[in-house]
Parts: structure tokens; C-alpha cells; sequence
């Protein structure tokens, strides 16, 4: 089974032999453990692929988002 047919685990994407995975926080507050572990495992995961990993910083809620969190 090849990277791009195999099932992906949620967080991680496959196209072709590139993995990917992401963090994509929202900045309503201030980044707790729970979130550093996901960061830090997603990040992880991608360099043990020889992939890449990518931040991308969430604004889904713009009444809550803190210019200080981003």
C-alpha cells in the first residue's frame, strides 16, 4: 500500500510520497499542554515521514481571537 492510498490518520494528509501533517490553533487563549503535545507530535510525525509540517493559525471566531495569542 502505497502513502497516497493508505488511510490517513486525522491531522495527517498524503498526497503522492509526501506526508503532511498541521497545527492549526485558534488564538482565543493562551496555548495550554494538551495543544503544545499535538504540535509537538505532528511535528514529530512529518520529520519521521520525511514530510513537512505546517502552522496555521485559525481566525474562525474573530469576537474571540487576541492579536496577543496569534
Amino acid at each position: 500500500m502505497t502513502a497516497s492510498s493508505a488511510p490517513c490518520r486525522q491531522g495527517v494528509a498524503a498526497r503522492g510520497d509526501v506526508v503532511t501533517t498541521r497545527f492549526a490553533p485558534s488564538p482565543t487563549g493562551a496555548l495550554h499542554l494538551g495543544h503544545a503535545f499535538s504540535a509537538v507530535r505532528a511535528h514529530d510525525l512529518a520529520r519521521a515521514a520525511g514530510g513537512r509540517f505546517l502552522l496555521r493559525i485559525e481566525d474562525i471566531d474573530p469576537g474571540r481571537v487576541r492579536e496577543a495569542h496569534v
